[in-house]
Formats: structure tokens, sequence, C-alpha cells
């Protein structure tokens, strides 16, 4: 499987190819995230396992230790609290990724799969939730919001309603 295979790289993420690989880790960190919570429990297991890997290379202690003691193989994982204290870490951590990882998000919208589409509306959420009022104008919000409107009428009821959930964390806008 892709995801594993992606986590086994991290072997060679150290060296010369530290940076490309980070870059590698943050550009695919949005889907490894959103599929933590794939109806598919092999498809979460491969998740946890790359996070895990990947955790040690990612330049924050704090990420990785969260990585480390939430995302144990058999473990379940309450995904909606995991993902808002992760987003304040990436805030903190990652300042200068913040929209890199909210236009991820925003570009699952469209995915074929609700539960990946609710996910992302979700962590969409929690990002632009926890964001310090002070950096809130570094994100496009308006693209956002509109983003998150079109997801209000998404034909299935899971994705409406988490729609509904990650514009209620966006009462500071």
């Amino acid at each position: 499987q892709a995801i594993i295979l992606f986590g086994n790289l991290s072997r060679f993420g150290d060296g010369p190819s530290k940076a490309p690989f980070l870059e590698q880790i943050h550009s695919n960190l949005v889907s490894l995230l959103l599929h933590l919570n794939d109806p598919e429990i092999e498809v979460k297991k491969a998740c946890k396992f790359s996070l895990r890997l990947l955790g040690p290379l990612m330049g924050s202690e704090a990420i990785n230790n969260k990585f480390q003691r939430h995302l144990l193989e058999d473990a379940n994982l309450i995904y909606g609290e995991f993902l808002n204290d992760l987003a304040k870490l990436m805030i903190d951590d990652f300042p200068d990724k913040v929209n890199f990882y909210v236009m991820g998000c925003v570009s699952f919208f469209k995915s074929f799969w609700p539960e990946i589409k609710s996910n992302a509306a979700l962590f969409v959420g929690y990002l632009l939730g926890n964001l310090p009022e002070a950096r809130q104008n570094a994100i496009s919000k308006e693209h956002v919001c509109s983003a998150l409107i079109m997801l209000l009428k998404d034909q299935t009821p899971a994705v409406r309603c988490r729609a509904a959930e990650a514009m209620s964390l966006l009462y500071q806008y």
C-alpha cells in the first residue's frame, strides 16, 4: 500500500534528502490526517503507521509526541478531539504552512468519499477556528467559506453536518 510505503521511506528522510522529503511530508500530511478517519480499517492503520514514522522528521517535538501517543495501531482514536489538538500544534509549530494546509483541506471538499469531505471540513474548521485573530488575515477566508457553503448543499447529510460544524467554529471571523 502506498501509505505504508511513504511511511517506510522515512528511513531515507535524513541527510541530503531531508529538505525535499520534509516538503513531501507537509504536502501529504493533510491527506494522511483525513484518512485517519477513513471507513476502511486498513487505511486507518496504514495512516497511523506512517504518521508515527514520519513524526520524528517533522521538526516538531509536540506533534511527534502526539503522533507517538495517540496513533497506536489498534487504539481507538477520538478523531475530532485529536484533530482539534493537532490543529493548535500545527498553528504554533508551522505558522507559515497553515494556509497551505487549509487549501489542502479545501481541495478534498471535492472528494468522491463523503467521509473524506466531512473530515476535510472539520479540519478546516479546527485550523481556522484556532488561528489567533492577528493571523486570520493571512487566510483566504472568502474562498474557504464559499467552499464550506457549497458543502452545506452536499447530498450526504453527514457532510452537511460537518460543514455546519466547521462553520460554527468560525464565529471570530
